[in-house]
């Protein structure tokens, strides 16, 4: 089940997606930007970035993953790394973006969470 991750403002998610493209640009050939983009709105539950920015303030906006529970973040986790399985990342590589990148209590899971386990 994916969930929905909401925000008030658009800077907080196109902070995140820059810096996502930033990591995929120091680690894989080709990145674009729309890759990029859309990585983050997948990672947040969205089809695409376009979805993403039609979101802003209808919700109460999602607490960061610094601040959410465990069982919660490990949820987060998953659905993180499937969202970069998709984008054609390894899980390994996947775990390196979720790990490295990190924008106000967003991402940088490494600090919360160990590495999953996996095949």
């Amino acid at each position: 089940m994916t969930t929905t991750l909401y925000f008030n403002e658009p800077e907080e998610p196109r902070m995140i997606a820059m810096r996502i493209g930033h990591h995929l640009a120091s680690s894989l050939a080709e990145p674009n930007r729309c890759d990029s983009y859309n990585l983050c709105a997948r990672m947040f539950g969205y089809s695409d970035w376009r979805h993403l920015e039609a979101s802003h303030g209808i919700q109460e906006p999602s607490q960061p993953d610094a601040d959410v529970a465990p069982d919660e973040l490990h949820a987060r986790v998953s659905q993180y790394l499937l969202a970069g399985e998709r984008q054609g990342l390894s899980l390994d590589q996947a775990w390196q973006l979720i790990n490295d990148v990190t924008v106000d209590g967003w991402l940088g899971l490494g600090r919360f969470v160990g590495k999953p386990a996996w095949h």
